[in-house]
């Protein structure tokens, strides 16, 4: 498994959406943080080889080389993250 955090330095709405992921990041296995300013290409290969559109801030949890969880801007809550990681799990057992 892997989760993904897409964010920018200087943008509010990212700076909110780091805070909710702070808050929880103990209860989870590594975030990987991309930076959109430094990595904008990576980010940008990231949705097109998952399909997606590209977003920031963005969480993205990716499972056995799938996109299984995406949400960004205000729809990043840490505790919806931590339940959909926790059953992801539980269910991987």
């Amino acid at each position: 498994m892997l989760i993904v955090f897409k964010h920018s330095k200087t943008c509010p709405v990212s700076m909110a959406a780091k805070e909710r992921l702070s808050a929880v990041d103990y209860l989870l296995p590594d975030i990987y943080e991309l930076i959109v300013q430094e990595s904008g290409e990576l980010s940008q290969l990231i949705a097109q080889e998952l399909e997606l559109k590209h977003e920031s801030p963005q969480v993205l949890v990716i499972h056995q080389g799938k996109l299984v969880y995406d949400q960004d801007h205000d729809k990043i809550r840490g505790d919806e993250l931590v339940d959909f990681v926790k059953n992801l799990q539980r269910e991987n057992k």
